[in-house]
């Protein structure tokens, strides 16, 4: 029984003390692992890194782009029609105070549809131009075209989102968010430098023609789509005021 009794003590004494140089093993492992290679947390941060810093193809990251102008020209949709809503019920009350002969107050509305009108000539022709840099975006992804061709959609897209910023402030955001994308674009090609925005010269080429072809069609439609005041506005504000719709 003794010697049955200290053999079981023996091997419990080589278990545990297997257990316990196992387990301090493990931990001196660790540890040398800590001192040989960079802290944890270094490792950590550098594979996270390297995950969130590779870029998505270019095509796609062209393809995402195309998606956000098409999101964009929507909102500019629907805030033409609020426009056009809007036109429609201060054009019926002006034309009601007319009729009573308050040309006082006939001259206040006339004043509001003629702002509003000015803002729709903005909008719209934005949206024309929006959908036009979709499209060209379109056929580089169809066609694989050189950054020559994305250079003057990052042009259109920074003289528009200028032209925007003081009625749609968060569209102007916006588009400056896909410029940005275009802009590391035309880096990675190796092809252009992104365009400071402080230093962009006034548009030519291209891209001023594609805003001019926009502008004067919104200005051909806006005539079409909204009637003729029946008293003359006051001269309109240089600068059409925040929409909040």
């Amino acid at each position: 029984m003794f010697r049955e009794a200290s053999c079981l003590q023996r091997v419990s004494t080589l278990i545990l003390s297997g257990l316990r140089l196992s387990f301090r093993g493990v931990e001196l492992k660790k540890i040398r692992g800590w001192d040989r290679e960079k802290p944890l947390a270094s490792r950590i941060g550098g594979r996270l890194s390297e995950v969130f810093a590779r870029k998505p193809p270019l095509k796609d990251r062209v393809e995402e782009s195309i998606y956000k102008l098409n999101s964009i020209r929507d909102r500019l949709n629907e805030f033409l029609s609020k426009l056009e809503h809007r036109d429609k019920e201060y054009l019926e009350k002006c034309m009601g105070a007319y009729s009573t002969g308050d040309e006082d107050r006939a001259k206040i509305y006339a004043n509001e549809c003629s702002e509003i009108r000015k803002m729709v000539k903005i909008i719209l022709g934005s949206q024309l131009a929006v959908e036009q840099a979709a499209l060209r975006l379109e056929t580089i992804q169809a066609f694989g075209d050189t950054a020559a061709a994305v250079a003057p959609v990052s042009k259109l897209l920074k003289s528009l989102k200028g032209r925007l910023e003081k009625v749609l402030p968060d569209v102007s955001y916006q588009l400056g968010e896909v410029d940005r994308s275009l802009g590391s674009l035309l880096t990675e090609f190796g092809e252009a430098s992104p365009i400071d925005e402080q230093n962009l010269q006034p548009l030519s080429g291209e891209a001023a023609e594609i805003l001019k072809a926009a502008s004067l069609l919104a200005e051909q439609k806006t005539k079409e789509k909204f009637p003729s005041l029946p008293v003359e506005a006051d001269k309109p504000r240089s600068t059409p005021s925040n929409l909040n719709l």
